[in-house]
């Protein structure tokens, strides 16, 4: 099924593929989850992946619902 995430997966290198997740509501201001890109849920659960010392140094953010990986912060950014 080609979905919206689909479409702008596709164009997500440029600059204008990020104005369009920011615009339909996938991601914040810092580039952070807001909603799922699969199902649109707004629920999410972080697992950490790496810690330095006690500081999470990476994590990354799954759907409470279909269980997708939504973001990845690293080192202080987030990867789409």
């Amino acid at each position: 099924m080609y979905t919206l995430f689909n479409l702008l997966l596709s164009i997500i290198s440029s600059e204008n593929g990020i104005r369009l997740l920011f615009k339909y509501g996938f991601i914040g201001k810092e580039g952070e989850p807001l909603k799922c890109q699969h199902c649109g849920h707004t629920k999410f659960k972080t697992i950490v992946v790496d810690r330095i010392g006690y500081t999470v140094s990476e994590s990354k953010e799954m759907c409470r619902r279909c269980d997708k990986m939504v973001g990845y912060w690293s080192y202080g950014n987030w990867e789409l």
